[in-house]
């Protein structure tokens, strides 16, 4: 399971609308209800779409017909797309009872930690350090990491920028799914040197996604105290 195969990423266009700030948006799929100026977007009893930033929304995806049509949801992530925002997919329940227009910030900090859940990085656990762990192909997996750790770090920022008040609430989760990954990685990378399964480009894609890693960890966990393991030092060394 990974975040870059289940989340469907939209990719943004030049912005040709402005996001509309309310009551309602009319799609050809439906009427959908507008909250906090064009953040939360809402079909019936249930929040179909949260926008992180103006440019960054998570966009319901895979539920059944009575939390919205499928045609709406896409629809309504193309219409996003269309005003220039990136688009990510998330598969969530969330009655719009649950979402206080007043405080945007516990409806983004609960639809982040479901996001955080889907990603193949936050999905591993913890492992004894004598267990081998001989998943192949290494390319592939630090292309994947890479591409979480990007996307992770958008979504960070975009917090930083807009709800800087809430991302003490994120920070711990963070700090968690770096410090698993980081021990997994570098088990990985262990058994992959170890018996030999290092290819000659694996180094160059190694590098890539721990840059992408480190460059999120230094902004966000360094200055709580975030210690990186003596192998990750040596290899961004």
């Amino acid at each position: 399971m990974n975040a870059i195969s289940m989340a469907h990423f939209a990719a943004p266009t030049a912005i040709s609308t402005p996001l509309p700030t309310g009551p309602t948006l009319a799609l050809p799929g439906g009427v959908v209800g507008v909250l906090n100026a064009g953040r939360v977007f809402a079909f019936d009893r249930w929040v179909v779409a949260v926008g992180v930033s103006p440019n960054l929304f998570i966009v319901l995806t895979c539920v059944g017909e009575r939390h919205s049509p499928p045609a709406l949801r896409e629809q309504l992530a193309g219409y996003l797309a269309a005003c220039g925002a990136d688009v990510v997919r998330l598969q969530i329940r969330f009655p719009l009872g649950w979402h206080v227009c007043g405080s945007l910030a516990r409806t983004l900090v609960y639809w982040i930690f479901h996001y955080v859940g889907i990603m193949s990085i936050s999905m591993e656990p913890r492992l004894g350090i004598d267990r081998p762990r001989l998943a192949l192909p290494i390319a592939g997996q630090a292309t994947e990491a890479r591409d979480e750790w990007l996307w992770l770090g958008r979504v960070w920022q975009a917090m930083e920028d807009e709800l800087p008040a809430a991302l003490p609430q994120l920070d711990w989760l963070l700090w968690e799914i770096s410090h698993r990954w980081e021990v997994r990685w570098a088990l990985i990378l262990r058994d992959a040197e170890q018996f030999g399964y290092l290819l000659p480009g694996d180094r160059t894609h190694i590098k890539l996604c721990d840059r992408a890693w480190v460059a999120l960890i230094r902004r966000y966990l360094d200055p709580h105290g975030y210690k990186m393991l003596p192998t990750t030092t040596a290899r961004l060394l």
